[in-house]
């Protein structure tokens, strides 16, 4: 849902995550959907092999793995989905034909069956419940010790409502260390919603502990995704800090949510620096369930107005780019041929929201007054492609680098044989090598260095990253912005005559999107609707 968009935002993964005990659980809960799910998808085209009973034997095995190696001391809950609300059946019809056309070549078993309703879904969750009233008769220590709920497909709504129903109802005590093991992502705006701050989210679905030997495993810390959220807002008083967070699950679900379609042409940096940056004169948008309708238009004009300009400056370049591509741009010059070819191949960089990611960084570069470069990581060959002709649009210079990550550079989870660490670590330190900075090497100090990993067998790979500069005089940029923002102000016609066909071209699947003055228009009433049935 909402959070594929939110996982990308300022490293928050690394900033939200965690490392604690396996045995300080209280009480693990698991989505059995998306364990069922990603067990049998593993599986890939061998899963034809299988019976019934086999899949349900590696099902269940995977949770007494699970439950041994977390050692809950108080609750096991197994939950499924039951019948959704009827506002998403018709978000699930869609990804029911998108899973069947993906695999209907490939196997005969069908992952559709892996839903509420079908034959197969019901005898996995039937014998999963047998299975647990049996191994409870057999002694074993971890399960007798603890309480085992399980809830399955025949009981009304979807797994994360059943659980966040189940800890409300059953969580005396807030500093109780619970885990939900899922992959799904709409528990970390679930446990924010509902004042859940003290769960874990552990989303390794595919993780084979049971050949693990660390004791100790990385999740996702709520406490800390709230903590991060107020981090960007100066001197809030304790009092607005909740609504803050309220506001923020609640702007999430403009981005894409399992009710309505999202905005396609924002992104969710977009939002969330429009709140920042005008929370106190707009006010909160959400007190308490209680949606100020006046707030919420508010808010969303002053984003329309940044996004509107936004998407035209980047389709005012995307026309420069075109007449540079056909060597009619006399300012702008291309001496790589194979550059010129690929741009041509793939037209204008043809992803609206890659563009703009890649303006995005070049916008707050020029703007950024203490910065004199900055090193931008793209993995899509496309972004880089993007990225250097704004770079000969902006008067930037570039470098392409190489750095080398180290897998578990402290050796926390205790990958290396520790003489074999540490003969590393010294290399390191005679050579003023830091271990979590290894870049920008002459290629004989790369060669070297790659083969010390491999004398000592620690594991690494190579990244590639650009560096962009500022030139002498620093305002050249930031005028040529200013320059551009001002030409395309206030033009209206050149953009907005061509917006169906620009967007239809330019980003995937908005065949049911709204972009952002569509969505002020026609899909706020609904919108205040669907986040008032928020929990």
């Amino acid at each position: 849902m909402v959070f594929r968009e939110l996982t990308s935002w300022k490293n928050i993964r690394r900033e939200c995550n965690v490392t604690t005990k396996l045995n300080s659980i209280d009480s693990l809960y698991i989505d059995m959907n998306g364990l069922v799910s990603n067990k049998l998808h593993s599986l890939k085209d061998s899963i034809d092999e299988y019976s019934i009973e086999e899949l349900t034997d590696s099902i269940f095995d995977l949770i007494d793995i699970e439950t041994n190696t977390f050692k809950p001391r108080k609750c096991v809950g197994i939950f499924f989905d039951g019948v959704s609300p009827k506002a998403k059946m018709n978000i699930q019809r869609q990804r029911r034909i998108r899973e069947y056309y993906k695999y209907k070549d490939r196997c005969n078993f069908q992952f559709n069956s892996i839903s509420i309703g079908t034959e197969f879904f019901t005898q996995i969750s039937n014998i999963i419940h047998e299975k647990i009233k049996k191994i409870k008769e057999d002694s074993n220590l971890i399960w007798n010790k603890v309480k085992v709920v399980f809830s399955g497909p025949d009981v009304v709504g979807e797994a994360e409502q059943k659980i966040f129903d189940f800890i409300k109802q059953n969580s005396k005590n807030t500093l109780e260390n619970g885990c939900i093991y899922t992959s799904d992502s709409d528990f970390y705006l679930l446990a924010l919603a509902n004042r859940q701050y003290h769960l874990l989210v552990y989303n390794d679905c595919n993780c084979n502990i049971k050949n693990n030997k660390s004791m100790k495993r990385n999740f996702f810390s709520v406490k800390k995704l709230y903590q991060y959220i107020l981090s960007h807002f100066q001197k809030v008083q304790e009092e607005n800090q909740r609504k803050i967070i309220d506001d923020f699950v609640c702007l999430c679900f403009l981005t894409e949510n399992n009710y309505l379609p999202g905005i396609h042409d924002v992104q969710f940096n977009d939002i969330f620096e429009i709140y920042k940056e005008n929370w106190k004169t707009i006010g909160f948008i959400n007190n308490n369930g209680k949606l100020n309708e006046e707030n919420l238009k508010k808010f969303l004009s002053k984003l329309n107005d940044k996004v509107s300009i936004k998407n035209k400056i980047i389709y005012h370049l995307d026309e420069k780019f075109i007449n540079f591509c056909n060597g009619k741009e006399d300012n702008i010059n291309s001496n790589n041929d194979e550059d010129r070819n690929y741009i041509i191949k793939y037209e204008l960089v043809n992803h609206y929201m890659l563009k703009s990611e890649v303006f995005d960084d070049i916008q707050y570069f020029c703007k950024d007054q203490k910065s004199k470069s900055k090193d931008v990581d793209y993995k899509d060959p496309m972004a880089i492609k993007y990225l250097k002709f704004l770079c000969s649009i902006f008067k930037f210079e570039y470098k392409e680098n190489n750095k080398i990550l180290i897998n578990d550079p402290e050796n926390k989870k205790g990958l290396y044989d520790s003489d074999h660490y540490w003969q590393f670590k010294k290399y390191l330190n005679q050579n003023n090598l830091n271990i979590n900075h290894l870049k920008n090497f002459d290629d004989k100090k790369k060669v070297e260095l790659l083969n010390m990993c491999k004398e000592c067998n620690i594991k690494y790979k190579r990244n590639n990253y650009i560096t962009i500069f500022k030139g002498d005089d620093e305002t050249t940029p930031l005028n040529i912005m200013k320059e551009i923002e001002s030409e395309v102000y206030n033009k209206k016609d050149f953009f907005l005559s061509k917006n169906e066909e620009y967007y239809k071209r330019n980003i995937p699947n908005c065949n049911k999107g709204q972009l952002i003055n569509q969505f002020i228009k026609g899909v706020v009433p609904v919108f205040i609707l669907v986040v008032k049935a928020f929990p």
